[in-house]
């Protein structure tokens, strides 16, 4: 698929999905205080950690024997990646009542292209501010980024994955691609603030 490279692009990474589901839901989640882990079985490695467990020491890529061994009540579950495809799905659906022009990037990303958006919100730091309230209610981990090509806000998204997981385990409060929110969830917004201001970015790709 070609992308317009004239246009802005906003790349969203949701790292956890399908453990956010699986702590959104009652009926498998019945003690939210557990520590819980979703593993690939193909690779035999923790894929999704929940902050509980990590606190545990238990981290992502973690073998499962390991897991197991270093915390006897972690909760695993089989990591699905139909699940988050079509919960992709339901998360851009409800974005479409707020932006128009949305890419699904399964199992776990969208993109959005946020360029026509821009006159409609005033700007680019408003137009993010309503997508971000959106995905907060969606009560999902994502981490986003920006760029004037897809390849390149794709990067920088992962990127600010690797800078979210060293600040919760290492506690460290000063970090250019992230910061904490008012809510319980984590974003990234990885140069928005500088798009916002018609900075053009080094990484474009």
């Amino acid at each position: 698929m070609q992308f317009d490279t004239r246009s802005l692009w906003i790349y969203i990474h949701f790292g956890r999905l399908q453990l956010d589901l699986i702590e959104a839901n009652g009926k498998l989640c019945t003690n939210k205080d557990a520590p819980r882990a979703v593993f690939n079985a193909k690779a035999n490695q923790l894929c999704q950690v929940n902050n509980v467990a990590k606190k545990l020491g238990i981290t992502l890529n973690m073998g499962l024997a390991s897991a197991s061994l270093s915390c006897s009540d972690l909760q695993l579950h089989e990591y699905d990646q139909d699940v988050e495809s079509q919960h992709i799905i339901n998360i851009a659906n409800y974005l479409y009542l707020f932006t128009s022009d949305i890419v699904l990037a399964p199992p776990n990303a969208l993109i959005l292209r946020a360029q026509n958006m821009l006159t409609l919100y005033g700007g680019l730091q408003a137009y993010w501010q309503v997508i971000e309230q959106c995905l907060q209610k969606q009560k999902v981990h994502f981490v986003a980024a920006s760029s004037y090509s897809v390849q390149g806000a794709k990067l920088l998204a992962l990127s600010g994955s690797q800078y979210q997981a060293q600040y919760q385990s290492q506690h460290q409060a000063k970090r250019k691609l992230q910061h904490k929110t008012q809510s319980p969830f984590w974003t990234s917004h990885c140069c928005l603030k500088q798009a916002a201001k018609n900075v053009l970015m080094l990484l474009l790709l």
